[in-house]
């Protein structure tokens, strides 16, 4: 009997109170982030403290403060819940964005890149941070977004994936940051990310795009600083009149290296850094459509590093 109460009391009103507790709580949250949930911990065991002093009896008290932490915890939870739904909704959305924005512009964007600089900085343990500076000519009006793809070979476990983080910035004359420019950053799948740059007004016929990215990325050279081989290319839609590629590993690593898509007006350099760091260098010019050139690349036995598991 007092069960079927209990749950008729949270079907019903007590339902509702539930509801609207966690709605509020969640709004709260997201208004005062991580200090506003530990205040709200705080005052919940403050309640319950008071509580305890107020009925006197140890049994009593301890038994306020199991219900006021249980409800804390079932709280926490159902935002939890809440919260995961939402991300999922958002990373359909821009998925969403990213297909209707290719539906729009994809075959004719309505810009040639003239210009691709890309720089890759590995870690030890297999963290790398991309900064790559595309530079790019505007040939038709009302030009909004500019697309970017790029990914690794190996499948990005999701812990990886939420922490990917890119920025991306306007260049200045002379290579200066100017101001960030919105982004939509998309998965499609595990091992391929979208980058869909905003900006702020129509670019006209004529207008040239520079802009420089960074991507920091926990684990995408993991396989390669674990031994395996892993490749580094790049491939783009349009002719490109020069593209440059630079490999940063770290102190006192040795690699074996296989070229892939080397032609005529490809070159490589190979050397150290003042720091000691092996780099390759990798620059094309008049690279044709669709044309994928890089290394192959995997450690020489001996070296002895972390890597992130």
């Amino acid at each position: 009997m007092v069960t079927q109460g209990y749950r008729g009391f949270a079907r019903g009103k007590g339902g509702t109170v539930l509801r609207s507790f966690i709605a509020w709580l969640d709004d709260y949250l997201a208004g005062e982030g991580p200090s506003g949930l530990a205040r709200a911990i705080v005052g919940l065991l403050s309640f319950a403290a008071l509580c305890g002093a107020i009925l006197g009896d140890v049994a009593i008290r301890a038994g306020a403060i199991v219900v006021i932490m249980l409800t804390a915890l079932g709280g926490g939870l159902l935002l939890l819940a809440d919260r995961r739904a939402l991300q999922r909704r958002i990373q359909a959305d821009q998925r969403l964005i990213f297909d209707y924005a290719y539906a729009l512009h994809g075959q004719t964007p309505g810009y040639r890149i003239t210009s691709w600089d890309k720089t890759i900085v590995v870690a030890p343990n297999g963290d790398a941070v991309d900064t790559m500076k595309v530079r790019a000519k505007v040939e038709t009006d009302d030009v909004r977004t500019f697309v970017l793809w790029f990914g690794c070979k190996w499948p990005q476990p999701a812990r990886f994936q939420r922490k990917v983080d890119v920025q991306v910035r306007n260049l200045l004359v002379g290579d200066m940051l100017g101001t960030r420019l919105d982004r939509t950053v998309a998965w499609f799948s595990n091992e391929k990310i979208g980058v869909l740059v905003h900006f702020p007004a129509p670019l006209k016929v004529g207008s040239e795009i520079s802009i420089r990215l960074e991507t920091a990325w926990p684990g995408k050279c993991a396989p390669l600083m674990r031994g395996e081989c892993d490749e580094f290319t790049i491939k783009l839609g349009t002719q490109i009149t020069r593209a440059r590629y630079k490999i940063v590993l770290p102190k006192d690593t040795e690699t074996y290296c296989g070229h892939i898509g080397f032609q005529e007006g490809v070159t490589l350099e190979t050397s150290r850094d003042g720091e000691g760091r092996l780099t390759h260098v990798i620059e094309a010019r008049e690279l044709p459509p669709d044309h994928r050139i890089g290394l192959r690349l995997e450690l020489r036995k001996g070296a002895s590093l972390a890597i992130r598991q």
